[in-house]
Formats: structure tokens, sequence, C-alpha cells
């Protein structure tokens, strides 16, 4: 349930503070509930074919793949598996709603009541606009790489030897939507009618989320009651058919990108010291197409972007290996980051009810980084490991989320005049930035131990690292948004008896999710533990029995803060994920 109104002062009762606030009801506040069921399928293969020659002091080895892999999300009648349950994402809306909330006893919970006087929001028999909405989306990724390596050995005084070669990448992605929206119109034909009855959805079935932190349940509606009531009774609903024609034109996008590679590099070993180093070339082309959309969402044409850009990547790697348990490294390599084919092709996307724009940036350029490693590593007997490394990372043209800006006023807005003040959230590139810290990892198999115990094994990392970045005046915080700072891992294992037994926790500490050039609108993530359990018995040798529980202590999905923890943004529960089943192989 989403309740929302406008920033406007005249919406609130007077005597608010950060812990109690009243909205008062008004044309501009809502209770929105959105519910969506579907089929996800898809496909995937492969052909990899490859050869290798071997000749006195010369290794050539060559080879292709291609795959082609196909994702459905099957909701409308057309879809695959529509006639076994009809499914749908269906929302109900309720405006003129006033509300107060009550933050005294949980800042993550707050108590919400609808204000006396104004309409009911957990009464589902006062909703209206019940609109079901059949998106019925499919992708295709089609990748087709040809490569060529030749090694040649040199005959030195120490070894060495010469590796050249080449690759070719293509990657084409296609999108397509075929949704269609249905607008409940009763039996009056008339839609927010009092004919409508929307408590006749009524879902009764008890949810996990109703009982968290006391937390009152919104008038849960039944989507596949009401997805079924629309295919038997289509009479009583009237089908959005722009809507229909317009999501196909919309959802019509599509991107390739070429990527060819040459390098060279040599290797000299001078007893326990060797050089490892190298140059990459590569030439990136992109071509993606989308819609043109006006700001309401019509699609007027179509649009289309090009890239075409060659870069350089030098490295060196220093290796020294003084006895069999030890090895040390040192390196330097220069990288690129590409931005995501879903951040490139064009599409932008209103919320109304949240109020924001959601823009792609077709104009996005890819991150290029300086790396420098340093690792040290010891082996001991039995089977263990204990290492240290420290790294540094240069960043240029670094790419980050910003949600700083908001929409104008004014006819020459960008949006055709509509959506003031809505949040703008687009991907941008950034000036420089720079990640630095350490790792330490620890990992062993207590095969010493007698008995039963010898099937102990122990894990454990930690990582700390600090990030500065230039967002060039689109931030109030240097802190680059996605790096952890702090993180570790923790796992016991237990081998043997057929059993393969695995508890793993994963911590993470407090780090900047998102950026804003208002200092009261940086956004952080609470710390997170997270216990995972993997359980595999084999059988025989050709049949085996696992049990996974992923998030075994039920943490928080997501738990974000504006600046301080009690500014709280976003908390989102989850119950423990368990996958089950039998392999076998014949």
């Amino acid at each position: 349930m989403l309740l929302g109104t406008t920033a406007n002062v005249a919406n609130f009762r007077p005597g608010y503070t950060s812990y109690f606030q009243e909205v008062l009801p008004n044309a501009n506040s809502s209770s929105a509930i959105t519910l969506s069921t579907d089929d996800k399928s898809g496909r995937t293969f492969q052909f990899v074919p490859s050869v290798k020659h071997r000749f006195a002091g010369l290794e050539i080895d060559y080879g292709a793949s291609f795959s082609n892999s196909q994702t459905y999300y099957d909701y409308a009648p057309s879809g695959r598996h529509f006639q076994s349950r009809p499914k749908a994402t269906i929302t109900y809306r309720l405006p003129g709603v006033g509300f107060t909330i009550d933050r005294r006893e949980s800042l993550k919970w707050p108590k919400i009541a609808p204000t006396a006087g104004a309409p009911d929001f957990y009464n589902l028999d006062n909703y209206g606009t019940l609109i079901v909405t059949q998106p019925d989306r499919e992708g295709e990724d089609e990748i087709v790489t040809a490569k060529l390596n030749l090694k040649k050995t040199i005959d030195l005084a120490v070894p060495a030897f010469v590796k050249a070669g080449g690759v070719f990448r293509q990657q084409e992605r296609h999108l397509q939507n075929r949704s269609r929206r249905y607008n409940y119109v009763g039996p009056d034909g008339v839609q927010n009618s009092p004919d409508d009855n929307l408590a006749q959805f009524l879902d009764r079935t008890p949810k996990w989320t109703d009982s968290n932190a006391g937390y009152r349940p919104p008038p849960w509606a039944n989507p596949f009651a009401v997805a079924r009531h629309q295919a038997l009774l289509p009479n009583l609903w009237r089908e959005d058919v722009p809507f229909g024609v317009n999501a196909r034109a919309a959802g019509e996008r599509g991107i390739t990108e070429q990527v060819t590679a040459g390098y060279v590099m040599g290797n000299v070993k001078i007893e326990s010291f060797s050089i490892l180093a190298g140059v990459r070339a590569e030439q990136t082309k992109t071509d993606a197409d989308g819609p043109v959309q006006l700001a309401n969402g019509t699609v007027i044409g179509r649009q289309s972007r090009s890239g075409d850009y060659v870069d350089l990547f030098p490295g060196v790697h220093f290796r020294y290996a003084p006895t069999r348990n030890f090895v040390s490294r040192l390196s330097y390599s220069n990288g690129i980051g590409r931005p995501s084919f879903d951040a490139l092709i064009p599409l932008d996307t209103v919320n109304d009810a949240a109020m924001t724009v959601n823009t792609r940036n077709a104009a996005l350029r890819p991150q290029y980084s300086d790396n420098f490693d340093a690792t040290a590593e010891y082996y001991f007997e039995p089977v263990g490991m204990v290492s240290a490394s420290v790294f540094l990372k240069e960043v240029n043209d670094f790419i980050f989320t910003d949600s700083s800006q908001l929409v104008p006023a004014g006819p020459n807005n960008g949006f055709g005049g509509l959506y003031e003040n809505y949040r703008i959230t687009t991907m941008r590139n950034g000036g420089s930035a720079r990640y630095r810290g350490f790792e330490l990892a620890y990992q062993q198999q207590f095969t010493f131990l007698p008995g039963f115990w010898r099937g102990l094994g122990f894990s454990a990392n930690y990582t700390q690292l600090s990030t500065k970045g230039d967002y060039g005046g689109a931030s109030a915080t240097t802190l680059v948004a996605g790096f952890v700072p702090k993180a570790a891992n923790v796992a016991v294992t237990y081998l043997g008896r057929g059993l393969n037994l695995r508890l793993n926790a994963v911590w993470r500490g407090t780090y900047l999710v998102g950026s804003s050039a208002t200092p009261a609108l940086l956004r952080y993530s609470e710390p997170k533990l997270q216990i995972n359990l993997k359980t595999r018995y084999t059988v025989s040798s050709r049949i085996a029995i696992f049990c996974d529980i992923e998030n075994l202590n039920k943490s928080p999905i997501t738990e974000t803060y504006f600046v301080t923890t009690d500014r709280p943004a976003e908390t989102r529960i989850v119950v423990a994920k368990v996958v089950a089943g039998i392999t076998g192989r014949f």
C-alpha cells in the first residue's frame, strides 16, 4: 500500500514533528495498491567448438561460440502458461484520503491510521479504478564469438614465451512487449460507480507480513481471482486499446554491441621471479534503438543511438615464489566498465504514485580504471591458506545513479510542462574516483583431526575499503555510492560420509546507496547479516539429495535511511528461501 500526498505544507496539520504527522484529506492524497503475479520461463542453448594444435615450441588454439537465450513473462491469453491459471498485475486506488503516521513507538514500522471523516483505506470496497495489466513480455539475447591465440616459447637462458591473439564478440538483445490493460467497469459499464463492489475480490488468506511488528495489513485483493474474473466475464471489463498499441511500440527496443580486440603479451621467469606484461587493444561499437515518448508515455517515433570507441589496456604482473608455500604478486592493469544494456536502450518511465521519472541515458560513457594490487599468500599443510592483499583503483568517468534533480516548473521543463517536482533518476558519468583498501583471508580443511572431525573446514575473509569521488557538483558527498566500506564472510563446512554441508554468514557494513546534491537526501544502507545453509547428501555415484536455505535468519533484504537512522527510507522484509531437490546422472 502506497500512501502519498504532495509536498505542500497546506496538506499537513500544523504541529507535525519527525515522529508524528497528520496528512489532511486533499485532492492530491491517495492510497494505491499494486499486486503482481507472473510465470517466468526461459531457455538457452550453446554451441562451443574449439581446436588446439601443439608443435615444437608453438601452440595454436582457435574456436568459436554461439548462444541464444530467451526469457518470457507470460501474463496475457497469448502467453504459454496463461490458460492453466490466469495471472495479472492489478492496481486499485482510493483518492482523497487523510491519515496519521505515528513513529513514536517504531521508526521503521509506524502506526498508520485513517483520520476521522476521510475514506477508510483499510476497506477494499472504498477503492476504485481497478486495473488489470497483462504485460506479456519477452527478451532474446544472441552472442557470437570467434577467437585465435598463438603461443611461442623462446629459447633463452631463462624460460620465456610470447603470446598474441584476437577475439571478436557480438551480442544482440531484442525486447518486445505485448501488454494489454483492462479497466473494471462493472455491470453498469461505468468505472468507479457504486456497483463496482471491489470487496468481492478480498483475499482473506493470512500473509506472513501481516503480523510483522504489529503491522496492520492493507486490504489485499486476490490477483488470481481478479485475473480469472476478467477472463471469464470480459463484458464487465473495458480494454484500454490505446495502452496496448502504445505498449507494443514502447516495448520494441534493441541493442547490438561489437567488440573487436587484439593483444600481445610476454612472460619471462628468472628462478623464483617472473614477469608478465602485455597490452590489449579494443574497438567497441554499439547501436541501440528505442521509442521516442512524450511526457505522458505516448510513443511518437523511434530514436537510434550509436557509439564507437577504441581503447588500449596495458598491464604488467610480477610474481615472486621463493618457496613452494609462499607466493607474492604485484600488478598493474588498466580496465574498462561498460554501461549495461539496460542503461543504454532508450526508455523513460513515469511513476505517478511515487512521483518519479526514470530515464535512460543513451549518452552514458564507459568508466575506466587504473588498478594496482599487491598480494601475499602462504599455503600450509595439509590443506590451508592465509592471504593478505592491498589494492588501489583510480577511476575516470565513473558511473553512478543520480537522483539529485527534480522536474522544474513551466512549459519548457523537458516534459511538456508535466511532472513538476517529480524526482528524476538516471545514470550519469562522474569525474574521477579512488578506491583503496585491503583484504585478509584464511581457509583450512582440518584433515589432520581424527575420525569424524577430519571432515570439518573453516574459511573467513574481511575486506575494508575507502572511496572518494568527484560527482561534478551532482552530490553533497565524495563517497562513491554502491561500494561497501567493510564486509566479512565466515563459513563452516563439513565433507565426508556422503555429506556436503556449508553454513555461511555474510556481513556488510553501512554504505552509501544513493547520492544527491541535497545533503538531507543522502541515502545509506544499514549493516546486514545474512546466514545461509547448503546441504547435500550423496546417495550413490549417480544420485544426490540437496536442500539449500538462503537467509536463514530472515534478514531484511533492504534497510535504508536518509543521513541518520532516525530517518528510515525503506525496509523490505523477506522470508527464507528454500530450494530442495534430487539430482541424478544417467
